[in-house]
């Protein structure tokens, strides 16, 4: 059988095994040393590398220490090959990194490319994780943000990158993203990179969370065109100085998403000073961008103020179609907003005089 063609080889290896591993009837010797065959086979590096990695599909480690330990010097093989499949049946990488993680010693030199290669193909489990968290929690996560760091666009593993993240990692180093993010390009899983890192600064000490706001501040201030926003996004309707701080930023900014998010919380945030937010919202009917201007005109519905309604009235020339209809529909609600405060007001008036006589 092993002296046959290499495709021949494998398949005959392959049913052999299956046969005997599923027939009632097999005696546990005879699967002893057809298994015993198949680790000879398989930890044999004169035979071709395909028929070994189809063998490698349908065995486990050896409990012999030696034999063991030439199987997972194969299970390196496939790493470094970055074998990812065999044929219709057989993908070796996957089941390579879940026996390396399984018996590598946490002070292996291997583990952190093993790590690495398992992020970047997609093949680290968090159960294998989980099994040794004491041990491989920090390489873990290492890779993962190293995965994250390289991504390059939405292709790829990045939904196990940020799982790891969002298990093993600490609110530090959760918070410690801004690094990654600053640096992702557009087609990546962004605004989920971005919420992760909001959770771990959101959990840290309080003793902690001046400086990560701070750098919080910075990462906004310098972030490209395509992550500004999204980081932006994730403050809309917040409360607290340090928000209102970086708003009040963004309103002028040269990146017209980036004003929309300003504008937007404006109208979402009910803690803001009513003057101060009729003069961002003012700022946001000049705006060129049309979704920007839209969202000024709905927050001045949901604020009324006197004072904005001949600049509303201005916004029934706009050149865009829909601001014109939405500058007449909050016109309406600022027109019955005022008329039913007149209205409760005469009302209250009249009470108070026929309870005086």
């Amino acid at each position: 059988m092993v002296r046959g063609p290499e495709g021949t080889r494998a398949d005959l290896l392959y049913m052999l095994s299956r046969t005997i591993s599923n027939h009632p009837t097999a005696g546990a010797d005879i699967a002893k040393e057809i298994g015993n065959v198949l680790l000879d086979l398989l930890t044999a590096s004169q035979h071709p590398m395909d028929v070994r990695c189809k063998v490698f599909a349908i065995v486990s480690p050896p409990e012999s220490a030696e034999l063991r330990k030439k199987f997972l010097e194969f299970c390196h093989q496939v790493l470094k090959e970055k074998r990812t499949k065999f044929g219709d049946e057989s993908a070796p990488l996957p089941e390579a990194v879940r026996w390396l993680l399984q018996y590598l010693p946490a002070d292996s030199k291997d583990l952190a490319e093993v790590m690495d290669i398992a992020c970047q193909h997609g093949c680290i489990s968090s159960e294998a994780v989980q099994s040794r968290q004491a041990e491989l929690r920090g390489p873990a996560v290492a890779a993962a943000l190293r995965g994250l760091k390289e991504m390059k666009s939405v292709e790829g593993p990045r939904n196990q990158h940020l799982s790891i993240l969002e298990q093993f990692a600490t609110p530090a180093e959760k918070s410690a993203l801004g690094e990654v993010i600053e640096a992702l390009p557009p087609e990546t899983p962004i605004r989920e990179t971005i919420d992760l890192y909001m959770a771990g600064l959101a959990a840290l000490p309080e003793a902690d969370q001046a400086a990560a706001w701070e750098s919080l501040g910075q990462l906004v201030e310098r972030a490209p065109s395509h992550i500004q926003p999204r980081l932006l996004e994730t403050l809309v309707g917040m409360e607290g100085d340090r928000v209102a701080h970086l708003m009040t930023w963004a309103a002028d900014s040269k990146n017209a998403e980036t004003r929309l998010a300003a504008f937007s919380h404006c109208a979402a945030q009910v803690q803001i000073h009513p003057g101060t937010r009729t003069q961002t919202l003012l700022k946001g009917l000049k705006d060129p961008a049309e979704a920007n201007q839209m969202a000024a005109l709905i927050g001045l519905s949901q604020h009324p103020d006197l004072d904005a309604v001949p600049s509303i009235i201005a916004s029934l020339n706009s050149a865009f179609a829909d601001v014109r209809k939405q500058a007449r529909e909050s016109l309406d609600e600022i027109k019955k907003h005022f008329e039913a405060q007149a209205e409760w007001q005469r009302w209250y008036d009249e009470t108070k005089k026929t309870l005086k006589r």
